[in-house]
């Protein structure tokens, strides 16, 4: 049996429907048609599309065939909740469930439900609302928080191909504990545990793990089975990844440096999605000429998709032409495919490498000026910036570059990644602070948009407005502190820049996220690796620090002792402090949200990377 409710949809959606007792007609004459009809006033009046679906709990209401009144049918078995827009269904889309051992997530269209993963009860594994866990309460509480600590992380190895002393300079898993008792860590693949470790409380340990050269060395688009790690806690922790993690003391060609690092702060399970929009930069190309020949090199920008569940179907939108691979085929911007990978399978996706290159700018090689070397300012076909990612189940997505020159005519070349936030996580508002400069250099920032119509604007005015549609960005130099708004959703990605051909220079281009304000944090753990220090027995040269920014006159406290030196930034009511750190631990804290930035420099590299944030649901798409 069909009922007839006349009440607006706006009550409607309220679900508790206060607009319709008739208590809350207390008008004594006639009322304006808006309010309950008790008989004696003017008849209410509803509008709707016919054929609209709503909700009222789990009734069904469907706007009537004139557009002025909702039929409802309560939901039964076997779909017994409503959901607006769709209607009856089985379960909630997206809401996780269990089934004895078996997790589960509904749906999208809430027609049943897919099978995440197989608890082990072996190995201690329970069901918890969807997701297969050994973990501890504190575990589950960092999950159903949102945030950046967790205790289930899938890192993976991005392209770094120019890395000579693969032995001396390894890939590393840095992991902090702040909690009361001992984090137990074990690192795994398809295979099973590759690397076990204990860290104390208010401690750090390091993971050095071996390289997969089908993704360090990689000169192509390829898919990688079982490219990708696990970290398991079982307590909350910290993790950070470093491509590599050293970079003073080896045996290459080029000296005793790296010369190619940098490092992500590592996103938890718990707050990875399907829907991701890349960050990176534009392949990365020089010609060498002297009077008998000229040659062309050149290095290309990466993204990589790990899948951390089985079954899970990735559809790209290409925003750059890509490198073929012996897996993967060669792609151009604005084509589309779709990929299948299982878990701990990993898809790295490079910029195409043209065989020439239009040279924007030419001088002598500082190494060797009977050479001269050309600067090629590649356009946005060679860049992966923007690409869409969408997927049936959660991914983990990193952007970056194998190596180069931030900008593209200035030394030297470093290799750059971050682990990409989802795009239901982007914000509409950063405050965006400078790096501690080596000499008088600025940063690089792009501004990428989220949505359709995005209008940007500064404050101060160091940029003009733009106006963008979804995966549109620009870029911009700036040696200035700023604000910077949107309409919509979008994101700031910020860059260290090359510090010239000087052989005694520090630091180089590395990436870091910038985070929105509407995901800053009362508090933070993070770490500052230990060797990024002044060491005369080696040569080593390097420095540690961190951005804070917070609301002005508030008192933030960096391992018990207050920041000081706070700059404001323009208008906004938020400073910034430039904070030297040492190697390690530390705690960071205020009674206000606020905002830090990680972040390094050693001789020719550099790292930087976000402190930590909430990961919370803040830009519905």
């Amino acid at each position: 049996m069909t009922h007839r409710i006349l009440c607006s949809l706006g009550v409607i959606a309220s679900l508790s429907l206060p607009a319709c007792s008739p208590s809350d007609d207390d008008t004594i004459g006639p009322d304006d048609g808006r309010t309950y009809d008790d008989g004696l006033d003017i008849p209410e009046t509803v509008s709707c599309t016919p054929g609209q679906i709503n909700c009222a709990g789990n009734t069904l209401l469907i706007c009537n065939a004139t557009g002025n009144g909702w039929d409802s049918t309560p939901c039964g078995d076997p779909t017994p909740v409503c959901t607006p827009g769709l209607g009856c269904v089985v379960c909630q889309p997206g809401v996780g469930g269990c089934e004895g051992a078996t997790a589960r997530r509904c749906r999208d269209d809430g027609s049943g439900w897919d099978v995440v993963d197989e608890c082990d009860a072996g190995a201690g594994e329970r069901c918890n609302l969807g997701f297969c866990t050994d973990l501890s309460d504190a575990c589950e509480a960092a999950r159903t928080a949102n945030s950046y600590e967790g205790c289930d992380y899938w890192p993976v190895q991005l392209a770094n191909a120019g890395l000579e002393d693969t032995t001396t300079f390894r890939y590393a898993l840095v992991i902090g504990n702040r909690q009361g008792t001992t984090a137990n860590i074990q690192v795994l693949n398809r295979g099973g545990v590759v690397a076990t470790t204990s860290v104390p409380p208010d401690s750090i340990r390091t993971l050095e793990l071996n390289w997969n050269e089908s993704l360090r060395s990689a000169t192509g688009s390829e898919f990688v089975p079982n490219g990708a790690w696990r970290l398991k806690s079982d307590v909350p922790v910290t993790v950070y990844q470093f491509n590599p993690l050293k970079y003073w003391g080896g045996s290459g060609m080029m000296g005793q440096g790296s010369y190619s690092n940098d490092a992500s702060l590592l996103l938890p399970r718990h707050v990875l999605t399907g829907d991701y929009i890349v960050a990176s930069r534009p392949t990365f190309m020089l010609s060498f000429s002297d009077w008998l020949s000229e040659e062309f090199s050149g290095n290309s920008g990466v993204f990589s998709i790990v899948a951390v569940e089985d079954g899970t179907e990735v559809e790209i939108t290409f925003h750059g032409n890509t490198q073929a691979g012996g897996s993967v085929a060669a792609y151009r911007r604005g084509s589309s495919d779709r990929f299948y990978l299982d878990k701990y399978d990993v898809l790295q996706i490079l910029s195409e490498v043209p065989e020439r290159c239009t040279i924007a700018r030419s001088e002598p090689h500082p190494a060797d000026p009977s050479v001269t070397i050309g600067y090629c300012n590649m356009g946005v076909e060679y860049d992966l910036t923007g690409t869409e990612i969408r997927a049936n189940k959660p991914v983990a997505v990193y952007g970056g570059h194998d190596c180069t020159f931030v900008p593209f005519d200035r030394w030297a070349c470093d290799h750059l990644e971050e682990q990409i936030f989802p795009l239901q996580a982007w914000g509409t508002r950063y405050l965006a602070a400078r790096t501690q400069p080596v000499a008088d250099e600025g940063n690089y920032w792009r501004v990428i948009s989220g949505r359709d119509g995005n209008h940007i604007r500064f404050n101060p005015p160091i940029h003009g407005e733009e106006t963008l549609n979804r995966t549109d960005w620009f870029e911009f130099e700036s040696r200035d502190d700023f604000e910077v708004t949107g309409d919509g959703a979008f994101l700031l990605v910020g860059f260290l820049v090359g510090q010239g051909s000087n052989l005694d220079s520090i630091g180089d281009p590395a990436m870091a996220l910038a985070v929105p304000v509407e995901q800053y944090r009362l508090s933070y753990n993070f770490l500052a690796p230990e060797d990024y220090r002044n060491d005369p027995a080696t040569g080593a040269t390097g420095r540690n620090y961190v951005n804070v920014i917070a609301p002005d006159g508030v008192v933030v406290t960096l391992d018990g002792t207050p920041v000081g030196g706070f700059t404001p930034i323009g208008g906004t009511g938020f400073g910034v402090a430039r904070v030297e750190i040492g190697g390690g631990s530390h705690a960071i804290g205020s009674a206000n949200e606020f905002g830090i930035t990680c972040y390094g420099y050693g001789n020719y590299t550099s790292y930087m990377y976000p402190g930590g944030l909430d990961v919370d649901v803040i830009n519905i798409i």
